[in-house]
């Protein structure tokens, strides 16, 4: 029986959906599985860990040029193992949490450790949710400091968003693990990343966006390549050295639902 499982997305990626580009997330794994090679058998995964199920590790290699790319996965076999432990399956549907804009005021809710007031917001429940295309002119980012009493507008981040107020469901399809390096250009692509045509050029080559800069980087915006597009995101999100770590993933590849009511059963 299929389920519903809530997923956070940024507002650039709940664009990517609508506009068909993103169909497949990454989201860590965790916990990861462990490597060992030095125990008589050679190099192997334990996943999960402390499970006993063993996996013979095998070289990676993208590319012989580029050493950095040779890393170690998992042999054949694995991913039937993920399916039997993966919280989430093919049928499933994800609920997406979003920015979004509601009408409320804050109320106290206790105190801190330190003795400071706690507050909740409070949304007034016959007012709509607004989204990042429909957003009020006017709104507030943070409690209002002089009147948190006072209704108004308010951007609320996408961890906040309850299932009731959610417009955007993706049925899962496939999900399998890899490494974060593992991620090909069509993946890449499928992930959603910024894009543009170079209309000036008379071939007019599509240019990709880059998310993260590291000191010393040229100062372009746009690479022709989609998968360092993909990198700058990823380091945007986990931090300059979380490409170098090539941590293992989830992927979920997924598809738009419309006019979704309800898990089916």
């Amino acid at each position: 029986m299929s389920k519903e499982i809530a997923i956070s997305f940024s507002a650039e990626m709940v664009t990517s959906i609508y506009n068909e580009w993103k169909t497949e997330t990454r989201r860590l794994l965790n916990p990861q599985p462990w490597y060992g090679s030095q125990i008589p058998g050679g190099p192997h995964f334990i996943f999960p860990p402390g499970s006993g199920q063993r996996f013979n590790a095998r070289p990676y290699s993208k590319r012989i040029d580029q050493p950095d790319l040779h890393f170690y996965i998992m042999q054949e076999g694995f991913q039937e193992r993920f399916a039997l432990n993966c919280n989430i399956k093919p049928g499933d549907v994800l609920w997406v949490r979003e920015t979004h804009y509601k009408m409320g005021y804050w109320i106290k809710n206790g105190k801190t450790p330190t003795g400071l007031d706690k507050w909740r917001f409070k949304p007034d429940i016959k007012s709509p949710v607004l989204y990042e295309n429909t957003k009020p002119t006017l709104f507030q980012k943070s409690r209002h400091k002089e009147y948190p009493e006072k209704v108004m507008w308010y951007k609320r981040n996408a961890r906040f968003m309850p299932r009731v107020d959610a417009r955007l469901f993706l049925e899962v399809a496939k999900t399998r693990i890899e490494r974060i390096r593992q991620i090909t250009e069509d993946d890449a692509l499928a992930e959603g990343i910024m894009r543009r045509t170079e209309e000036r050029l008379r071939s007019k080559p599509v240019q990709y966006g880059l998310y993260f800069r590291e000191p010393g980087d040229a100062e372009s915006l746009y690479t022709s390549d989609p998968i360092d597009s993909f990198e700058s995101l990823w380091k945007s999100i986990h931090g300059v050295e979380s490409w170098d770590k090539n941590e293992w993933v989830r992927v979920i590849k997924f598809k738009k639902l419309n006019n979704y009511h309800g898990t089916k059963q």
